[in-house]
């Protein structure tokens, strides 16, 4: 989303090094359901897996299964490398189980805290003056 955007000007999705799940279930769920197993899709590995905050498996791989204990119904998958376009529902496919028969499965995006890096202006302008001087050179040589 982007707020109060102006006209005339190119627009990017967010990019994202990660993904929040959570399962909603409706009242008189039992306790232990929730999700059982995740597994990320082709391409991607080194993925770590949080629940509660707490960092549960690092180094998920493709063809990697990582079963969850029972009752757990949020968890993250976070660093992703490259960062995937959070717009592109088919960027990061992600295979998952649970239990039960949640009402609602949500998958959040996790926008990159200091966005797609750019190239910084100083070293830009340096090279900008350097290929100047050096065409600059050639001329009296």
């Amino acid at each position: 989303m982007f707020g109060n955007p102006p006209p005339r000007r190119w627009f990017d999705p967010p990019f994202g090094d990660g993904f929040d799940y959570e399962l909603t279930y409706g009242p008189g769920t039992p306790s232990a359901d929730g999700f059982t197993k995740v597994e990320v899709g082709p391409g991607f590995f080194d993925i770590d897996v949080f629940v509660d905050g707490i960092l549960v498996e690092s180094d998920l791989d493709f063809g990697e299964t990582f079963g969850f204990g029972p009752g757990v119904r949020k968890f993250r998958l976070a660093g992703i490398t490259p960062p995937v376009d959070l717009a592109d529902s088919t960027a990061f496919p992600t295979f998952l189980d649970f239990s039960g028969s949640p009402s609602e499965l949500r998958m959040t995006g996790i926008p990159l805290a200091n966005g797609v890096p750019e190239p910084g202006s100083l070293a830009l302008a340096g090279l900008a003056l350097a290929g100047l001087a050096l065409s600059r050179r050639r001329r009296f040589f």
